[in-house]
C-alpha cells in the first residue's frame, strides 16, 4: 500500500532546503509559502466573501500571510500546491519586476500571446463596464 507526502512534510523539507543549502543572500532573496497559502487562497469563498470582486476576495484571504514580508522585493517566490494527491512547486521569478526584460535587463516588447490576451480582457472590461452603466441608469428610472 502506497504513502503520501503530506503537508508537514513538504513544509519541513523546503525550509530545511531554505535553511541548510542556501547561501545566506540566496536565503534573503527568497519566499516559500506554506502547502496551506495556495489552498487558503483558492478556497471556496462564503457567501459573505462572495459579494467581494474576486482580486479583493483572494488578497483578503492571505494578506495576513506576507504581512511581515514583502514578496515584491524579493527575487523567487515559491508556492507549493497540492491538486489531486499530487505535489506541484510553483517558482514564481522576480514578482515585482514591471514589463517584461531581457535577460541583459533591458526593457522588450511583451509576447504577442499575453498582449493578445491583454486586448481581450480589456475589451470584456469595457462591455461589463458598459453594461453596469445601463443597469445603473435603468434602475435610476
Amino acid at each position: 500500500m502506497g504513502t503520501f507526502l503530506n503537508d508537514t512534510i513538504i513544509d519541513f523539507y523546503l525550509k530545511q532546503r531554505q535553511y541548510r543549502e542556501f547561501s545566506p543572500a540566496d536565503r534573503d532573496r527568497t519566499h516559500i509559502f506554506t502547502t496551506f497559502w495556495f489552498s487558503r487562497l483558492t478556497s471556496k469563498p462564503s457567501p459573505i466573501e462572495a459579494r467581494k470582486e474576486p482580486l479583493l476576495r483572494r488578497h483578503d484571504k492571505v494578506k495576513r500571510w506576507t504581512r511581515k514580508v514583502n514578496i515584491f522585493e524579493k527575487d523567487f517566490v515559491v508556492v507549493p500546491i497540492n491538486e489531486n494527491y499530487h505535489w506541484y512547486l510553483c517558482i514564481i521569478c522576480y514578482p515585482g519586476m514591471e514589463g517584461a526584460q531581457t535577460l541583459e535587463g533591458e526593457s522588450c516588447r511583451l509576447p504577442r500571446s499575453q498582449r493578445e490576451r491583454r486586448k481581450k480582457k480589456d475589451a470584456i472590461k469595457a462591455i461589463r463596464a458598459s453594461m453596469r452603466d445601463r443597469g445603473a441608469k435603468d434602475d435610476s428610472e
